[in-house]
């Protein structure tokens, strides 16, 4: 099922982003390369067809406990050159997201125990800051919308399906190298290309199916009636020291409601199965 998304809140005059009901988060960055780069990689890693890599990450992701995830994303008001409108709406986010996983779904992907997000939203020049803490385990949630500290949430939904969530990340970019109607069309596919130390799935141009398909996590997109229009660069970086991912970034042009926009997103993976216990949930009861 299709969620609102993420840009379409964004600019919203609401702008109830970090709710835990629709708790968000995504993050990569370049430091998590460096730091995978000055590791050994095995010589059995490099040169492999896609079908090992993909084997290799599905596996990784069936082993996930946790992840330490940055999501930063940039929205600007763009003109007919695609230049930024110096008094055009700019809305930016930097999310940081912990999740501990415990247990599987029906198809073997890992399910979140406990999830923490801290997020600080910049829309036009009005900074913001927010967290939130959920629980499955206890069964608690908790949300800090004033600086003063996360207090237990009262509301009745209690719901850890979110942008950020690494496992659901990891599900639809498989969905998109083994569903039969990407598999019939291999130019409407992450083409894979190999560097020193990542295995790279890219795509870049108008992909109305590539977009929808991942485009419940990442909110690239306002108007998905109008996907085929969208042009999209998306690259995910998978190491080749363990094969999770390292990092996703993406950057999308289109235009909504006579206004045209540019979105810019980086998610970056700084953890992985690093994580005993979220620290910021240690003192809630």
């Amino acid at each position: 099922m299709k969620r609102k998304k993420l840009l379409t809140l964004l600019l919203s005059t609401s702008l109830i982003f970090s709710s835990v009901g629709c708790t968000s988060t995504q993050a990569k960055t370049s430091s998590s390369t460096s730091n995978k780069t000055t590791q050994s990689i095995a010589k059995q890693n490099n040169n492999l067809t896609e079908k090992q890599v993909l084997e290799k990450f599905k596996k990784s992701v069936e082993n996930l406990k946790s992840v330490t995830a940055n999501y930063k994303i940039t929205v600007n008001e763009v003109d007919k050159n695609n230049k930024v409108k110096q008094n055009g709406t700019k809305i930016q986010y930097d999310i940081l997201s912990k999740v501990i996983y415990s247990g599987k779904d029906k198809d073997n992907y890992p399910i979140i125990e406990q999830i923490y997000d801290k997020s600080t939203q910049v829309v036009d020049g009005k900074k913001t800051q927010t967290s939130s803490y959920v629980n499955q385990k206890t069964k608690k949630a908790y949300y800090d919308a004033d600086g003063k500290g996360l207090k237990e949430y009262k509301g009745k939904e209690l719901k850890t399906e979110t942008e950020s969530n690494y496992a659901t990340v990891a599900k639809m970019f498989l969905f998109t190298k083994t569903s039969a109607d990407f598999v019939k069309y291999p130019k409407a596919q992450l083409q894979m290309s190999e560097t020193a130390t990542t295995y790279d799935f890219k795509f870049k141009g108008k992909n109305a199916p590539l977009l929808y398909a991942i485009d419940g996590l990442f909110g690239l997109a306002i108007d998905i009636q109008a996907l085929e229009k969208i042009d999209i660069d998306v690259t995910y970086k998978i190491s080749k020291k363990d094969f999770s991912i390292v990092e996703v970034t993406h950057s999308l042009l289109q235009t909504s409601k006579d206004k045209k926009y540019q979105s810019t997103g980086k998610y970056t993976v700084t953890s992985v199965n690093n994580i005993k216990a979220i620290d910021e949930a240690k003192n809630l009861k």
